[in-house]
């Protein structure tokens, strides 16, 4: 079923919020940053390079194609590459497939930095062909691919463009490219073993090259992912140390990241090993300190999260709003309802308003001053029950949007109330998709057009 639309004032707010969250970024210093390898060359390195990011507001911009392409490169699955065989199916229909859109696929992935602007149309075309001709008749190889093209990333990113819609090919690629040692394929096949072990995990291809580029090489990724290794080997010492020099060599920036690395997945991200091998140490305080470095510095949504759930139990529900807010524009769907459940249960008076918080044995002129403080700059006024109503409107339907069955149920009951018995149901309709809300829908839908019955939100429900 299609998502109800957000009313246009909704849209508003919506917009009107999202212009203050700033994009950023983490850079490594040009001496640490990775670049194209094989035997005997190198490319020239680039001044800077983007590590992570959060993301960036326009993204939904870009077409289609390009979005499937880097959701193809960012998508960590649960298991290592394991395709030995060649691809099955019908090999004319994917040849026909890059005839037909191979043109329009080489000029959305340049404007997406996808691959060099340096690589023009016969390249791509010469590579994406060469691919499927291999593929489709021989077992991945490190020799497929360098027989192909003398730069294996290159060839892997080509391949992840061309194998859109499909997945067959897409893995034979990977594994083939990892064979070849192309740098991303590898670091995809090492964090899909990474994140499916809960012990040490054998020798294997993609580890020992990872291995290779953290301690040789001295890339900030392979580092961060060997840590991994050496604390699933219990060598929280050595894994310290390598975390701590990633650390040290990156820096967050203000600036929208270079779309070429726009692929980095954000599990990647060192201030979550580092968090980890504290804990593991029982350095809890460094470990804290982490979340908050990757919250308040880096803007990490799921740290911003953690950040915002801990200024709640402190009963700071200054910060815990505005840790929450930055969390839900990154469109983490869970932020959203939780942002949302926090100014309904505002408006209902679970929380004070902001600029409630004055106690009557101050002074007059201290309460004034106090209330002014927390003035919020929506519209230079501070809020009214109704406007935190709103608010909350608006962050169930962003929650809605980003996939939150637990949010539509409870914006159903919100539209109910306001007498929107259909537009309501729809909602109710998006939350039924949720299986362990089958039997709190139940009972909602059977009287759900009896207009005589009041149907609340069920308080219990809005957790913060």
């Amino acid at each position: 079923m299609s998502l109800p639309r957000a009313s246009d004032p909704l849209c508003r707010l919506s917009r009107l919020s999202s212009q203050f969250q700033p994009s950023r970024s983490v850079t490594v210093p040009h001496k640490f940053a990775p670049t194209h390898q094989n035997n005997t060359t190198s490319a020239t390195p680039k001044p800077t390079r983007s590590f992570h990011s959060t993301p960036h507001l326009s993204a939904s911009r870009r077409s289609p194609t390009v979005r499937r392409a880097e959701a193809s490169r960012t998508r960590i699955a649960s298991s290592p590459p394991i395709y030995n065989t060649p691809v099955r199916g019908a090999k004319d229909g994917r040849h026909q497939f890059l005839e037909e859109h191979g043109i329009q696929l080489w000029a959305d992935a340049q404007r997406a930095g996808l691959i060099p602007n340096a690589v023009d149309q016969q390249v791509f075309m010469h590579v994406g062909s060469a691919l499927l001709d291999k593929a489709y008749t021989q077992a991945p190889s490190r020799e497929a691919i360098r027989e192909i093209h003398d730069d294996p990333d290159l060839t892997f990113n080509i391949g992840q463009v061309v194998s859109i819609g499909d997945p067959r090919f897409r893995e034979w690629v990977l594994t083939a490219c990892t064979l070849a040692e192309a740098r991303f394929a590898t670091i995809i096949s090492a964090t899909r073993i990474l994140d499916k072990a809960t012990t040490a995990p054998k020798s294997s291809i993609a580890l020992n090259r990872i291995e290779y580029l953290a301690l040789q090489v001295r890339d900030p990724v392979s580092m961060t992912l060997h840590a991994r290794v050496l604390i699933l080997r219990e060598q929280y010492n050595e894994a310290l140390a390598l975390i701590e020099e990633v650390m040290r060599v990156i820096r967050p920036v203000t600036t929208s990241r270079p779309s070429q690395d726009k692929h980095f997945p954000l599990d990647m991200a060192p201030w979550n090993v580092y968090e980890e091998v504290n804990r593991k140490m029982g350095n809890d305080d460094a470990a804290d300190k982490a979340v908050e470095t990757a919250a308040r510095e880096y803007q990490d949504p799921q740290a911003l999260f953690r950040l915002a759930g801990r200024h709640m139990k402190d009963g700071d529900l200054e910060n815990y709003e505005a840790c929450m807010s930055k969390a839900a524009s990154t469109g983490n769907a869970d932020a959203c309802r939780k942002l949302a459940n926090f100014y309904y249960l505002t408006c209902l008076g679970h929380y004070p308003r902001r600029g409630e918080d004055a106690t009557e044995q101050k002074q007059r002129q201290q309460q004034e001053q106090q209330k002014k403080s927390w003035i919020s700059s929506f519209f230079g006024r501070m809020l009214s029950p109704d406007d935190y109503l709103n608010l909350a409107r608006e962050w169930y339907e962003l929650a809605c949007t980003h996939g939150s069955h637990d949010a539509a149920l409870t914006m159903s009951l919100l539209l109910r109330l306001d007498g929107k018995f259909d537009f309501g149901k729809q909602y109710l309709e998006m939350a039924a998709q949720k299986p362990g809300l089958a039997s709190a829908i139940r009972g909602y839908r059977v009287n759900w057009d009896n207009k005589e019955l009041t149907m609340n939100v069920d308080l219990k429900r809005l957790d913060v």
